[in-house]
């Protein structure tokens, strides 16, 4: 197709071989559902059989414009299919100027260096002054220390001729300057207060280090299982070690007890 030439001509090869797909999928499984016009735009409702979906592709026959609403193109940089179907009916042999990204070209680089006078000849100029500025610099290493007095009384003076007003700065104001504000004198946001991110108060121990830590702890006599243990008598696991506790009688059994006496 047309279409499939001047994108040969313009793409990369590892671009082209996804657009190359796209034009063979424009002419496999689309079809213009519904069409409409309204003030120079064509609106076409495009019905994708490979996803099964609509696609409403918005096309202004005067300045070029497409739109998809699949919006490849604004993701990936490359018009879809749906695009190339519309365009093609429109006896369109090439990709619109607006469409073809500068970085999918081949000429991308070569277009960069051919494009030298787009560089602002200001820059160029302030590139020159700090070389020479900076080869100034290293000649004076190996003079004298007058030497270097001149070159900063010499600076000094026409940086004074530029700007009368122009002030010794100190470290501050220069990076305030850089900044492009100056310090708040009163501060009214103070730092927060150091937080603890790995939780707050005692941790829990697990069991294992509860086995450790009674293990460590020294043993003492039980009162009543009389052995040498890491319980005593309120918890002791035997509490009929000594046998078990008297039986206590009852008041009713104490007082037919008294009748029969």
């Amino acid at each position: 197709m047309p279409i499939e030439n001047h994108g040969a001509r313009v793409y990369t090869h590892v671009l082209f071989e996804d657009f190359q797909q796209e034009v063979i999928s424009s002419t496999r499984g689309l079809s213009v559902r519904a069409f409409s016009e309204s003030n120079g735009v064509e609106i076409s409702t495009v019905k994708d059989g490979l996803v099964g979906k609509l696609f409403d592709v918005q096309f202004n026959i005067a300045t070029l414009q497409v739109c998809c609403t699949c919006l490849k193109f604004e993701r990936c940089g490359m018009i879809c299919r749906h695009i190339i179907r519309i365009l093609s009916s429109n006896g369109l042999n090439s990709i619109p100027d607006c469409y073809v990204l500068r970085r999918w070209c081949k000429d991308a680089v070569g277009r960069t260096m051919d494009h030298v006078d787009v560089i602002d000849a200001r820059k160029v100029q302030l590139t020159r002054l700090w070389s020479e500025v900076y080869e100034t610099v290293g000649l004076l290493k190996a003079r004298d220390k007058g030497d270097i007095e001149s070159l900063c009384t010499l600076i000094r003076d026409f940086r004074e001729t530029l700007d009368p007003t122009t002030e010794e700065l100190t470290k501050e104001h220069e990076i305030q300057q850089l900044l492009g504000f100056n310090t708040v004198e009163e501060i009214k946001i103070f730092p927060p207060k150091q937080a603890k991110n790995k939780g707050s108060g005692k941790r829990m121990l697990s069991a294992k280090a509860v086995a450790v830590a009674k293990v460590a702890k020294p043993k003492r006599l039980c009162g009543n299982c009389k052995q040498m243990a890491h319980h005593d008598k309120r918890n002791c696991p035997n509490p009929f070690a000594q046998g078990p506790p008297p039986i206590r009688e009852s008041s009713s059994d104490a007082g037919d007890n008294d009748d029969e006496v």
